[in-house]
């Protein structure tokens, strides 16, 4: 991930938001598997790190299509604690259109779909995005 910048996304709570405990979902041998695989590949690839938090989301697990299973954060709790942004993120689809117009020489899908789903959430909000 990129360092971290004065425009990084923050998680903005109500005023009286509080602390929660969430149920743990209980999960199936080969959920739990599973679960395990992406645990251990994303703490070696230093995607996300152990921490001890006063709240957290829990996840569970959706079948694709394809019958391949998706990993799920459950936010509804802190969601409802979240002041809602007056500016939200842009769709991908109006980033393509103004691109589009500027007569943009050189571009990618890939370039908004990486720098789209790797924002940075600013220094002491991590611990708001915890599962």
């Amino acid at each position: 991930m990129p360092d971290w910048k004065q425009w990084d996304h923050t998680i903005e709570l109500v005023l009286d938001a509080h602390n929660f405990s969430t149920k743990v979902y209980p999960l199936a041998p080969v959920k739990q598997k599973q679960l395990d695989e992406f645990l251990d590949e994303n703490l070696k690839s230093q995607h996300i790190c152990p921490l001890k938090l006063p709240m957290a989301s829990p996840v569970f697990f959706i079948k694709k299509k394809d019958r391949s299973l998706c990993l799920i954060q459950d936010y509804q709790k802190l969601n409802a604690m979240t002041m809602k942004n007056a500016y939200p993120l842009p769709l991908i689809p109006d980033i393509l259109n103004k691109v589009s117009k500027a007569k943009a020489k050189y571009f990618t899908k890939l370039d908004i779909h990486w720098g789209y789903n790797n924002m940075c959430i600013k220094e002491g909000d991590e611990w708001k995005a915890a599962f």
